[in-house]
């Protein structure tokens, strides 16, 4: 196989669809495995790494930490080249063990799905609207200048950096 870019292989992905194999509580879904064998199976020569952060608040009522944000960050990464993004959630009960796993799960599956563009057929509720509504595909260069604006955001530290 000739050797691809990074800009060629999101260009590529941007215009898949997956169709969902998972079915969910209200309707089928794609999920993060389903995703992860496609990038896998389809564009071999991309990896793609998760790291994970938690953040701890002390409670101190009960003199204990609580893990009540995680923060995934998904980066692409294809020779030498790489683009990333990030997304925070705040969990809802940070006592529950699920839904620690649900959070980690949810973010990793919508970071891959920014980052590659593909669409999600059957399940409106992952393509912002059916596949119809596109008449042109999205053009990935978009999306890389929106991933690394975000990732310069989330590198500043206060407001007077971002006035800089």
């Amino acid at each position: 196989m000739a050797e691809k870019n990074l800009q060629e292989i999101l260009k590529a992905m941007a215009r898949d669809e997956i169709e969902p194999k998972a079915k969910g509580l209200h309707n089928d879904y794609v999920s993060l495995e389903q995703l992860q064998k496609h990038i896998k199976t389809k564009y071999k020569e991309v990896d793609v790494e998760h790291m994970q952060q938690t953040v701890d608040v002390f409670n101190e009522q009960t003199g204990e930490y609580l893990h009540t944000n995680y923060t995934i960050t998904t980066q692409f990464i294809v020779g030498e080249e790489d683009i990333s993004t990030q997304m925070s959630v705040q969990l809802r009960d940070p006592t529950n063990p699920q839904t620690h796993g649900t959070a980690q799960t949810y973010l990793r599956r919508y970071n891959i799905l920014i980052l590659s563009n593909m669409i999600i057929t059957g399940d409106p509720d992952d393509t912002d609207g059916a596949a119809e509504r596109y008449e042109e595909p999205v053009n990935p260069n978009y999306e890389i200048i929106l991933a690394e604006l975000i990732s310069e955001l989330n590198s500043t530290e206060t407001y007077k950096d971002l006035q800089a």
